[in-house]
C-alpha cells in the first residue's frame, strides 16, 4: 500500500472519531465491553465514556440483535465502527442484519480474499450503503478524547485482496487501552501469528479474549506470559462439535492462575471500567 494511502487512512482514524464527540459529548466516564453469547462465534460491543460504539465480528447468526438491543437505547440506530476480525461465518453471518437495522460510521476490515457466498453478500452490502471501509494495519489507531486508545496489531501487512490458506491468522487483533485498564482482541489468529505480535508490541492487558474459542492452537505459554492477564473471556458455544474449548487450552489458563469466563456457562459477560476498577457482571 503506498505510503500516502496509510497516511490518509491513520487521519482518517484519528479525525473521525474527534469529529464525532463534537457532535454527540462526552457521556459518561465508564467503559462498556460486552462479550455476547451468541453461541459458537465471536460478537463484542465496546461503548467508550463518550459514547462511541464499536462492534468487534456478528456471531454465526442475528443472535447480536438481540444483544445489541439491550445495551444501545432504543431510538439508536448508529455503530459508529464495525471491526471484522476475519470472514469466517462464525464471525461475520451476524453482521449482515447488523447492517440491515443499523448505521454504519465505519468499518475495518482485513480485506483478505476468501470465496463464500456470506462475504460476497457482506461486501455488497457495504458498497450498496456506502460504507467507508479502512483496511487493517498495524500500526493505525484511534484516541478518543474521553481517553480511549485502540491500536491495531495485526495484520502487520496489507492482507486487501490477498489469498491465504489459513484465514484465521489474518485476523484482525486490537488492543483497547482506558486508564489502568486494557482489552486485548485477537480474532482467531494462531499462536504462530500471536507469538509474533508479541515480539513486536506491547500486548499486556487486563483482560484477554483467548484466540479462537480456547482453540488449542490459540494459546501457548509465551504469548500468555507477554499478556499477563487478570481475567480471560472465551466466547464458545455450548455443546459445540470442536470440542471447544480444548482441555489443553483450559489447563495452561489454570497454571497461570488466570480466572476464566466462558459465554457457554456465563451468557453475556459484560465488563464495566472506570479507568481503575474493572467490575464484571
Amino acid at each position: 500500500m503506498p505510503r500516502f494511502l496509510k497516511l490518509v487512512q491513520l487521519l482518517i482514524l484519528v479525525l473521525v472519531p474527534l469529529a464525532f464527540l463534537v457532535s454527540r459529548g462526552q457521556g459518561s466516564k465508564t467503559l462498556l465491553v460486552a462479550y455476547y453469547d451468541v453461541g459458537q462465534g465471536d460478537a463484542i460491543f465496546i461503548r467508550t465514556p463518550s459514547e462511541y460504539d464499536i462492534l468487534i465480528d456478528g456471531g454465526p447468526d442475528n443472535a447480536v440483535l438481540a444483544e445489541l438491543a439491550h445495551d444501545l437505547p432504543l431510538n439508536d440506530r448508529t455503530l459508529d465502527l464495525v471491526v471484522l476480525t476475519h470472514p469466517h461465518a462464525d464471525h461475520l453471518t451476524g453482521l449482515l442484519s447488523v447492517l440491515d437495522r443499523y448505521h454504519v460510521g465505519r468499518i475495518i476490515e482485513s480485506g483478505v480474499s476468501y470465496s463464500t457466498a456470506t462475504y460476497t453478500e457482506w461486501h455488497s452490502a457495504m458498497s450498496d450503503k456506502e460504507i467507508p471501509i479502512t483496511i487493517a494495519l498495524a500500526g493505525q489507531a484511534i484516541d478518543l478524547p474521553d481517553g480511549t486508545h485502540i491500536e491495531i496489531l495485526a495484520p502487520r501487512e496489507s492482507m486487501e485482496g490477498q489469498s491465504i490458506s489459513n484465514i484465521n491468522n489474518a485476523s484482525v487483533v486490537m488492543r483497547l487501552t482506558y486508564g489502568g485498564t486494557s482489552f486485548l482482541f485477537t480474532g482467531d489468529a494462531e499462536t504462530d501469528v500471536l507469538d509474533d505480535i508479541a515480539a513486536t508490541h506491547t500486548v499486556t492487558a487486563t483482560v484477554w479474549k483467548v484466540s479462537h474459542h480456547g482453540s488449542r492452537n490459540g494459546i501457548d505459554d509465551s504469548f500468555l506470559n507477554a499478556v499477563d492477564p487478570h481475567y480471560a473471556v472465551i466466547s464458545v458455544g455450548e455443546g459445540n462439535r470442536y470440542d471447544h474449548p480444548h482441555p489443553e487450552a483450559l489447563a495452561i489458563l489454570a497454571a497461570h492462575n488466570i480466572e476464566t469466563y466462558r459465554t457457554d456457562q456465563n451468557g453475556t459477560i459484560r465488563m464495566r471500567s472506570d479507568g481503575t476498577t474493572l467490575t464484571i457482571k
